[in-house]
């Protein structure tokens, strides 16, 4: 009996498997990009860039400046990234943003970044801008597709219908549609 316990103890030690357990220290406010940007959208009624990130963020920058009614004009003093931008789109029409009382001159580069919207969890790897810029769509390789409040950066809806890599959107403005694309199929949302 003393053999048979020694024997299960011994079996129980060697099935045991080391385990690691890895984690990222993130700063509470980090604002730039840990990886490349896949896509970048830019409202032209609120002087923003938006900006669809490999580490599964979207960001949020200021990117006209008030004061001197024209955009800001940003030479990069760090080569932080390497990485190419895959895709860009513009809007030929743009519009200086509503005046605001709290703007002031942009005297730091950190001045730029406004926010990020967090809820992918991997390569947001496209953007687009609709609703006259009030909702912003992603897709991502997580499978699915957000609907965001582009203003509030808040996270409206969550399509998980797809089950592979969502890798592009396109956007037909004139009738509210937009179509998803991901590997070996589309979809065509209403908004």
């Amino acid at each position: 009996m003393a053999s048979s316990l020694h024997q299960r103890t011994m079996a129980s030690h060697q099935v045991r498997k080391k385990i690691t357990v890895s984690y990222v220290i993130r700063s509470e406010q980090e604002r730039y990009h840990r990886s490349g940007i896949n896509s970048l959208q830019y409202d032209p009624h609120l002087g923003r860039l938006y900006s669809a990130g490999r580490d599964s963020i979207i960001r949020i920058w200021n990117v006209y400046n008030a004061k001197t009614k024209s955009l800001i004009h940003h030479q990069p003093t760090n080569s932080r990234s390497s990485s190419n931008v895959i895709g860009i789109n513009y809007s030929p029409q743009p519009q200086p943003p509503p005046s605001s009382s709290s703007s002031s001159s942009l005297s730091h580069q950190d001045d730029f970044y406004l926010c990020s919207m967090e809820h992918h969890t991997d390569w947001v790897n496209d953007i687009v801008l609709c609703c006259d810029g009030r909702n912003l769509i992603s897709a991502s390789s997580d499978t699915t597709v957000k609907v965001w409040n582009a203003h509030k950066g808040i996270c409206m809806s969550t399509l998980r219908t797809h089950r592979d890599y969502v890798k592009a959107l396109a956007y037909a403005k004139d009738k509210e549609l937009v179509c998803v694309y991901r590997y070996n199929c589309h979809h065509i949302l209403l908004l």
